[in-house]
């Protein structure tokens, strides 16, 4: 056996007989979140007091560059991607942290608008490791409620992720910051980036004035519905709501949400897509004022409503 011996060391650049070269190790790049910690129904609360109300414009159409991205990170979040997302979070302006909430021990990474002023786009929360479910708040400051029933919802089920729309859906006088239904917004485009979902669940509200509605209206934007929303429909009876679920025709066409943007995007056979509506606007599921004053008597009407939802979503 020849044994090389050199007769000085090997400079990094260089390979000498019996000796491979010599490569610096890289450290790795860190990738710094903030950890942060509370309620998270406060914190969405928060975010939602401080986003444009009715009249005060303040959306902002994203350009297509910024549309793209938004897209992109709503899918690194959604994929667990801690890198891709914080660096996708800095080109949009949006800070990036894990959240622990403290009512549920679970650990969140959260995204949302930090530009100044801002532009009306919403916050993303997710949970890698949830079920597959996902939560979305399309017009909160409008329909009565619905921020506080989709964190509960979101909680309840373990869902995957947390939509909440950034801008009144009448921020502006025409329907550009309407979530549910304007095209490309960065809350569609978030949407579109999570799927697929076995379950989506959208929260709305209707006047009470918008004709004879029992206490929440039930539909999947198409009919026929899947067996899944027949199933929330009876877990909200057997929870003392009066519950209603379209099912084609004319009654409760007004509540259906047939042009929800979401619903469409996301609707699938025996897919399940249903919401839980407020007395203040229209939209998917709904509650007339009336329904959501006996939902709110003792035990918080939202955490009825969540409970309703976690137990019939596995049916979807």
């Amino acid at each position: 056996m020849v044994v090389y011996r050199p007769m000085r060391e090997a400079r990094e650049d260089e390979i000498s007989q019996g000796q491979s070269p010599r490569r610096k190790r890289r450290r790795p790049r860190v990738w710094p979140v903030s950890v942060e910690n509370g309620d998270l129904c406060g914190l969405v609360r928060g975010i939602v007091d401080a986003s444009p109300g009715r009249g005060e414009g303040g959306y902002v159409t994203p350009l297509p560059g910024e549309a793209s991205s938004f897209g992109v990170l709503a899918g690194a979040m959604g994929g667990g991607d801690l890198r891709g997302a914080r660096r996708l979070a800095a080109a949009l302006g949006y800070a990036l942290v894990l959240y622990d909430d403290v009512v549920t021990g679970r650990q969140l990474l959260v995204a949302c608008d930090a530009s100044e002023p801002g532009r009306g786009w919403d916050a993303i929360l997710v949970d890698p490791e949830g079920d597959d479910v996902l939560v979305e708040v399309a017009h909160p400051g409008s329909d009565l409620r619905t921020t506080e029933v989709g964190v509960a919802v979101f909680r309840e089920t373990r869902a995957r992720a947390l939509l909440v729309a950034g801008a009144h859906r009448y921020a502006w006088k025409d329907a550009r910051c309407d979530a549910a239904r304007a095209p490309d917004t960065p809350f569609d485009l978030a949407h579109r980036a999570l799927l697929p979902a076995r379950c989506v669940i959208q929260p709305h509200g209707f006047h009470r004035e918008d004709g004879d509605y029992p206490a929440i209206v039930l539909s999947a934007g198409a009919a026929p519905p899947p067996p899944g929303l027949a199933a929330v429909r009876r877990g909200f009876e057997e929870a003392g709501f009066e519950a209603g679920l379209w099912e084609g025709g004319d009654r409760y066409r007004s509540l259906a949400a047939t042009k929800n943007r979401q619903g469409t995007s996301s609707g699938r056979p025996g897919g399940c897509s249903s919401t839980s509506r407020s007395p203040e606007s229209s939209g998917k599921t709904g509650t007339s004022a009336d329904g959501w004053r006996r939902c709110w008597r003792g035990r918080s009407g939202h955490g009825r409503v969540a409970d309703v939802h976690s137990i019939a979503r596995r049916r979807c």
